[in-house]
């Protein structure tokens, strides 16, 4: 898939590179880290250091990149802004989870600065999952306008920083890639443990009140 998604930015440039990021987002285990390392190496490969190669960077890698991650990432984004509170409503009871709790919490990413920065600070990091952030947003039903502007933005950055280093790496790109990818297999794997550690958690705790 890595290999179809670079020859599609080959191919069609910036606007192949963008379809090839949305595709990745929308298609989970697709490594992220692999496309973006490789975009760098296709625009910015054998190119020395200079202020016109920082433009390509900037122009014709991280923004198609962070385009195209901002609107993949919007389908597991509405499917759990539409439908998230339906399954806590409907199988909430059973995991030791209420809806209710969640909105107390949603003002910490609607109102607060922190929560902000937050958001934007996770998405920019590589080794962050970027279906895990699109899900709590949506779960938490962040403010469309709040969460295209943190998304964009911070993954703006991400796409500097992982196309410069694909840049800088050359055709051992995807060395560094594979890297990456496990750094991020392994904080979502993380993430999962203590979500169940949690469930398993509440329905003990409630258990023990009944």
């Amino acid at each position: 898939m890595v290999s179809i998604l670079r020859g599609l930015a080959e191919k069609y440039g910036i606007l192949g590179l963008f379809f090839a990021e949305i595709i990745e987002e929308v298609i989970v285990p697709i490594p992220s880290s692999a496309v973006m390392m490789s975009a760098g190496f296709l625009f910015l490969g054998g190119m020395e250091i200079s202020l016109g190669a920082f433009w390509i960077l900037a122009i014709k890698v991280a923004l198609p990149l962070s385009l195209g991650l901002t609107v993949g990432s919007l389908l597991v984004y509405f499917l759990t802004y539409f439908f998230g509170w339906r399954v806590i409503e409907r199988w909430g009871g059973w995991l030791g989870i209420r809806w209710s709790e969640i909105e107390k919490n949603r003002s910490f990413f609607e109102n607060s600065l922190t929560g902000e920065a937050l958001i934007f600070l996770i998405r920019a990091f590589p080794i962050i999952p970027s279906v895990v952030i699109n899900a709590l947003c949506g779960l938490s039903r962040m403010n469309l306008k709040k969460y295209l502007l943190l998304t964009l933005s911070g993954a703006y950055l991400r796409g500097l920083i992982m196309g410069f280093i694909g840049w800088q790496t050359g055709s051992l790109y995807f060395k560094y890639a594979s890297v990456v990818d496990k750094m991020e297999e392994a904080v979502l794997f993380t993430f999962i443990i203590l979500a169940a550690a949690f469930v398993i958690y509440r329905v003990w705790k409630r258990k023990s009140v009944v």
